[in-house]
């Protein structure tokens, strides 16, 4: 919670604002009705949408966004506040594995909390497989959804021991939008 001298904020999953997602906010006040105030920011590139002290911001900006609480019968100015502003980390990419750390050839695991505590829909598009044999290529692989084809695991049941198989490129939808990733991953063949 964020004390202001007139009001309090509220964040409920952080204590900052997320950068380039929708992050709920609400503002506690005695003084004022909620319908009586409005939230703006000092910032530009930050997207302010709700009413009645509950609010969503989607700050477009790295760094501390200042904000002001509006009277909306007389425009003056209830109270100010500021947020600092943090980058989602990078999703993590991992290979299916078993009990006992084999491979299993069904599907990638693609994983982030951020993504997951503030509910916002994502999935694995394609994904592309590098194996490789020291510094020798064996075979490079594209895979659609977040499923092996039946030409990757055929060419990975052809992998000897000590060859590696790299999540190389993964592609996520995340709320409509098409991302590439850089996968920081791979599975030693034993």
């Amino acid at each position: 919670m964020n004390l202001a001298q007139n009001v309090s904020v509220l964040t409920p999953k952080t204590s900052f604002l997320y950068y380039g997602i929708n992050n709920p906010l609400k503002i506690f006040q005695c003084n004022y009705s909620c319908d009586h105030i409005k939230l703006i920011s000092e910032n530009k590139n930050v997207e302010i949408l709700g009413e009645n002290c509950n609010y969503n911001i989607k700050p477009n900006i790295n760094g501390t966004i200042k904000f002001k609480i509006i009277n909306n019968n007389d425009s003056s100015i209830i109270d100010s506040f500021s947020l600092k502003t943090v980058i989602v980390p990078d999703p993590i990419f991992k290979f299916h594995l078993s009990g006992h750390m084999d491979l299993k050839l069904d599907y990638i695991i693609a994983e982030n909390q951020v993504w997951d505590n503030f509910e916002i829909n994502y999935k694995i598009i394609k994904f592309e497989l590098l194996a490789k044999r020291d510094t020798a290529v064996i075979f490079n692989e594209t895979n659609i959804g977040s499923t092996y084809t039946k030409n990757s695991i055929q060419k990975i049941g052809e992998l000897k021991k000590f060859d590696k198989l790299y999540l190389d490129k993964i592609w996520l939808e995340i709320e409509g939008t098409t991302i590439e990733y850089t996968g920081k991953t791979y599975y030693k063949i034993f």
